[in-house]
């Protein structure tokens, strides 16, 4: 008398965890099942068993397809003459652990009188049980067998029974049953899109046979599991925009300098709880490109494994920190050793991905290399001639490098100036990029009255037209731009000087208005002898205001203008912490004009250099302006 075998199989938690899928019975005609879940691993079991006259077969197949979604949105920043190619590609490991197959059977037979039914009797019995299981991945496979069988048999009057039986136990692949691991690097290309999926897939399969006979019974059952994740780089962040104020490290303003950089990566299951992370913390490493100089520590010694995250760390005074970090004694020598870099997550298999940087330094700290340009302490009885020395900000050391200027000088204080008894350029704490936008004069040449009263060519602040009236083109300069200006102001003046335009201050140099502009060149070129702010106009006093040197500053100022407007690129080695390239960009971008209120002007007549105009013939002054 045969019994109907169990058979059925399940789909699940990951293992040892509570089982959260129907029971499947595969053996009465529903042969195909399907399950959608939100997980990222492969579980499967089941089982067959049956006695009596009996022969089943049965299984199950499954196919987890795993789809990775990916999201970020596509940085949009809108700004006036500035533009970015942000980085769009993701590189991550898919990894996969735990994956095994186990299975088991056995077969049992009984013989010789049968207790169930009166002068019954088993003179023979036989039983068999066998199953296969497998698993595999993209990586890493698992398979397994088990068989049993089993036969007994009794003389006529059921006596002298024998039995003979091969139960097969628990058998499993990998053998100590702890499962297999294995990880590769992929990458995906987000473009201008928002969302970018990559596919992987997990396949179980479980086959069960068995047949027994009347006093027999056998069964058999399986379990197949894989479980799979990412590691995706999250500090610093892979797709973050340092041109517009992400992934930004500054150095401390210390001595002996310090940078630290944020460095983990992330390992993210769908599913399943408390991977184990420390065997992908032994197969990743980070560092930068290039290389940052450091003195005193080992940056990225090693990974280590903090729950959910893989976190840098770096030996730092015989200790370990997390984080890149770098430390020496004074901050790297050169303006080019700070900017863009590259934070690198690499395995042991190559380069996973990288996460685009931008490293600073402290602007008004003094904690850069010895050497470069002499700084001074302003003394007000020998502004020409200083005589105390003192360390130069960083903003000074840095910019002059990258300017590459060497004929200028720091001081103290707010005003920067040219001495011409030492023939030296001072320049001074009004130049740094924390002091924000500087105004730069415009000039042109237009036809006015003098103060003879005669209609000629005159240099004159440039102008344009708005809702509020007439009023003066400007342009506003921040960071480098700022030290450039004032930089050129100073050496025009050296120039002037030298070309014999400008002179000191007083009426012994033939200088009536006190402009340091000789009056007999001042027609010449568009000026006023008898107005020290000729140039001023239609603004009187505007420019310079309070300055003595007057329509001499203007001079400058317009040599000045022709040197800052080929350094517009140079914004791209502003990497003082409130220069150019930190943070948001101003819009418009790197400076703008009054008039426009863009970083171009309309007008194609400002003045950039000091020029000739049709003699007039001097005349007596009725008054002087100073």
């Amino acid at each position: 008398m045969g019994r109907t075998p169990d058979c059925g199989f399940l789909l699940g938690c990951p293992y040892e965890h509570h089982y959260c899928s129907s029971f499947w019975n595969l053996c009465e005609g529903q042969r195909t099942q399907t399950v959608t879940l939100n997980a990222s691993y492969l579980t499967l079991g089941g089982g067959v068993s049956g006695g009596g006259n009996d022969s089943w077969s049965g299984g199950a197949s499954l196919d987890a397809n795993l789809a990775f979604l990916f999201t970020s949105p596509y940085p949009d920043l809108r700004i006036t003459g500035y533009s970015y190619v942000p980085k769009r590609s993701l590189g991550f490991l898919y990894f996969v652990e735990g994956v095994r197959a186990s299975s088991f059977a056995a077969a049992g037979v009984r013989c010789g009188p049968d207790i169930y039914q009166e002068d019954g009797c088993c003179d023979s019995s036989s039983a068999s049980a066998r199953v296969l299981a497998s698993i595999q991945t993209s990586m890493v496979s698992a398979s397994v067998s088990s068989s049993a069988s089993a036969s007994c048999s009794c003389n006529s009057e059921c006596m002298d029974c024998t039995q003979r039986g091969d139960n097969s136990g628990l058998r499993c692949d990998p053998p100590d049953c702890q499962g297999r691991r294995s990880y590769k690097a992929h990458q995906v290309d987000f473009g201008r899109s928002e969302r970018v999926s990559h596919d992987e897939a997990m396949t179980g399969s479980i086959s069960a046979h068995g047949s027994s006979v009347e006093c027999g019974s056998a069964g058999s059952g399986a379990f197949v599991c894989a479980f799979g994740g990412l590691v995706v780089q999250v500090q610093p962040d892979p797709l973050g925009v340092p041109a517009i104020g992400e992934n930004e490290y500054v150095w401390s303003g210390t001595t002996p300098a310090e940078l630290e950089i944020n460095t983990a990566a992330m390992v993210h299951t769908w599913g399943w709880d408390n991977p184990d992370t420390a065997w992908l913390a032994s197969e990743v490493c980070f560092s930068t490109d290039p290389e940052i100089p450091t003195d005193y520590t080992k940056p990225g010694v090693q990974t280590v494994a903090r729950g959910s995250l893989l976190v840098a760390q770096s030996l730092v005074d015989e200790n370990l920190r997390d984080g890149l970090v770098y430390r020496s004694k004074y901050l790297p020598p050169k303006n080019s050793d700070f900017g863009k870099k590259r934070v690198l997550f690499e395995s042991n298999q190559g380069k996973v991905d990288y996460a685009d940087v931008e490293v600073f330094y402290p602007a008004d700290s003094k904690n850069h290399p010895s050497g470069g340009l002499p700084g001074w302490v302003y003394n007000s009885a020998a502004p020409c001639t200083p005589c105390v020395r003192t360390e130069t900000p960083n903003w000074f050391f840095y910019y002059s490098d990258a300017y590459g200027c060497r004929d200028i000088e720091y001081i103290t204080g707010e005003m920067s100036f040219y001495c011409r008894s030492s023939d030296r350029v001072f320049i001074a704490d009004s130049a740094s990029p924390s002091r924000g936008e500087w105004t730069v004069y415009l000039f042109v040449l237009a036809t006015r009255m003098d103060a003879c009263g005669r209609l000629r060519p005159m240099i004159t602040q440039a102008t344009y037209h708005s809702w509020y009236g007439l009023e003066r083109d400007l342009l506003w300069v921040r960071g480098i731009h700022r030290f450039i200006s004032l930089v050129e102001h100073e050496r025009a003046h050296r120039e002037l000087y030298r070309r014999g335009l400008q002179v000191p201050r007083g009426e012994d140099n033939h200088d009536l208005d006190w402009d340091s502009v000789p009056d007999d060149i001042e027609p010449q070129i568009g000026l006023d002898p008898c107005d020290r702010w000729s140039a001023a106009y239609p603004f009187p006093f505007s420019f310079p205001f309070g300055d003595p040197d007057g329509d001499g500053d203007v001079l400058a100022e317009i040599i000045a203008y022709a040197k800052i407007k080929g350094t517009k690129r140079l914004w791209e080695l502003d990497w003082a912490d409130s220069g150019l390239q930190r943070g948001i960009p101003h819009s418009p971008f790197p400076w703008r004009y009054s008039s426009t209120g863009l970083d171009y002007v309309l007008r194609t007549d400002l003045l950039e250099e000091i020029q000739s105009i049709p003699y007039y013939s001097d005349c007596q002054c009725s008054h002087i302006r100073r």
